[in-house]
């Protein structure tokens, strides 16, 4: 279990860093950095940025993969009730990753679509869906309300911090 929730959280906090040092400084997350760093964040943003050059792919794909990474292993094992269907989670944050992207595709969100973004996507759910096993039991999402449903609302509420208010 240990292990798990290590993955989890490194690949989180490895797209936070990303966020927080390297992209535009209009992201909520970046937004809340300067208002609690009362300004003082950004001389060590610049010194990150100088000293520890990232190539763009890492900059602007990577992070998404690494949510929706983190998402997948949250969402194993987790399913909702529909009539009598069980619709499981796994794959839903690479469905809501690829509706993102489409919905930039048609302009109806700020970004731009890029093939690059759904690509790693796929592969990090590949990932995560066959080849690192989950330690948690089979539990209905909207059963019961414990840390498993928090989590599972925590992962999609970081994908507002990434948003771009401007």
């Amino acid at each position: 279990m240990k292990r798990y929730c290590t993955i989890i959280s490194l690949a989180l906090f490895a797209g936070l860093f990303i966020y927080l040092f390297y992209r535009t400084q209009h992201t909520v997350v970046n937004i809340m950095l300067d208002k609690l760093s009362y300004g003082n964040a950004l001389a060590a943003i610049l010194y990150i940025r100088k000293h520890f050059l990232l190539p763009e792919f890492v900059i602007y794909n990577l992070p998404e993969a690494l949510w929706v990474f983190a998402a997948t292993l949250v969402s194993k094992h987790l399913f909702i009730k529909l009539g009598r269907k069980n619709i499981h989670l796994a794959w839903t944050p690479l469905c809501y990753a690829v509706l993102l992207e489409f919905l930039q595709l048609l302009h109806w969100m700020p970004g731009s679509f890029d093939w690059l973004d759904i690509l790693p996507s796929f592969a990090f759910t590949l990932c995560a869906v066959y080849f690192i096993k989950c330690p948690l039991q089979t539990q209905q999402l909207l059963g019961k309300f414990n840390y498993r449903t928090f989590f599972f609302i925590y992962i999609y509420a970081i994908v507002f911090l990434s948003h771009v208010s401007i």
